[in-house]
């Protein structure tokens, strides 16, 4: 059974003993690991045996390790990191279109910042880019396919829409950043379809919601109550539903939060045209 912190607890047990007897502080390098690999280490005997072949190095030949230049200390962990160099682990982000900038950072970070400085203005990088896309939301209006089916009418040509109705899906979680203008978007949606008498926002995608989403959906429902049309909500998580339960939201009813499915919100009391 692999256990993830074993690793770490190893390392901690090893810089305590190397605190005991004033050593250096001990880490995980990937030089290291790179010459684990390159010279063909298949279990953990191997590292117990370089452990083993580096105390008898320091026991007998100290003098002369000593006088090793540190270009040639850098040449051999060159060396060694340098048969994990492979280019063609990039290949799948450039394929797949996803995180070809992230990779790229981060690489570029790494040689001007350091290793742990790169990783960390990698990461920061990543979450810039996520906060980026979550806060450009997209809406999409859903239309049925079969009998119970709803799917984005934009992609699916023979999807039809419900009559008296508008169902709208966030592509991304509501969420402060994005709460507002994704609303904005489905008010309008309402005025390009006045004959939609309710309107059903599956919320499939958003696992909770903040108080900015609340509030949002709060003034959404009013300006809906102000010309006449319902809102439901279809496809609440657990969190979400308790979110507006708490929040009792004047216009919207508590029977509005509990729909499984889309199809469950649109069946009930079939607008009429």
């Amino acid at each position: 059974m692999v256990q993830p912190s074993r690793d770490l607890l190893a390392l901690g047990v090893a810089n305590l003993v190397a605190g005991l007897f004033h050593g250096t502080p001990v880490g995980a390098g990937y030089s290291g690991t790179s010459a684990n690999d390159a010279a063909g280490a298949q279990s953990r005997l191997a590292g117990l045996t370089a452990a083993a072949v580096v105390l008898v190095l320091v026991l007998a030949f100290l003098g002369w390790i000593e006088r090793i230049p540190e270009p040639s200390l850098a040449a051999i962990v060159i060396h060694a990191v340098s048969k994990s160099l492979r280019f063609s682990v990039f290949r799948n982000y450039f394929r797949w279109r996803r995180d070809r900038l992230v990779a790229v950072a981060a690489v570029v970070a790494v040689m001007v910042l350091g290793v742990l400085n790169g990783l960390l203005a990698a990461i920061a990088l990543t979450i810039a880019l996520l906060l980026r896309s979550l806060a450009r939301p997209r809406l999409s209006i859903l239309g049925r396919v079969g009998e119970h089916d709803f799917v984005n009418m934009a992609r699916f040509p023979a999807a039809t829409a419900v009559p008296g109705m508008l169902v709208v899906r966030p592509e991304e979680p509501l969420f402060f950043a994005n709460a507002e203008p994704l609303l904005a978007q489905v008010r309008q949606r309402v005025l390009a379809a006045p004959s939609a008498k309710i309107v059903v926002l599956s919320l499939e995608e958003s696992p909770d919601l903040d108080s900015t989403s609340l509030e949002a959906l709060g003034e959404l429902c009013t300006w809906l109550a102000a010309r006449g049309v319902g809102l439901r909500l279809a496809r609440l998580k657990d969190s979400a539903r308790d979110a507006l339960g708490r929040s009792n939201l004047r216009h919207l009813p508590v029977d509005a939060l509990h729909y499984a499915s889309v199809d469950d919100a649109v069946r009930k009391q079939r607008v009429t045209p």
